[in-house]
């Protein structure tokens, strides 16, 4: 994958169109859903040797989201 790549992940309610960029060296995807909630930027980082996904900037109310979120880039990446 290269910095400005973007691909579609389709969920039974809800699309979303993440976008791939290198920010100082580290993989971050900007997602845009197609239910108009408001747009996130996520990063896979690793903590205590175990990785997570957070958002950018953190988004403490919407870390639910930013977990669901995430694992199904993982997903999708893990896959394609």
């Amino acid at each position: 994958m290269e910095p400005g790549d973007h691909f579609e992940i389709k969920l039974t309610d809800l699309t979303m169109d993440v976008g791939y960029h290198l920010v100082n060296n580290d993989e971050v995807f900007h997602i845009v859903f197609s239910d108009g909630r408001p747009e996130l930027v996520l990063h896979e980082a690793i903590s205590g040797g175990r990785p997570f996904w957070t958002a950018i900037p953190q988004a403490q109310h919407r870390l639910k989201e930013v977990e669901f979120f995430g694992a199904r880039i993982a997903e999708y990446l893990k896959n394609n």
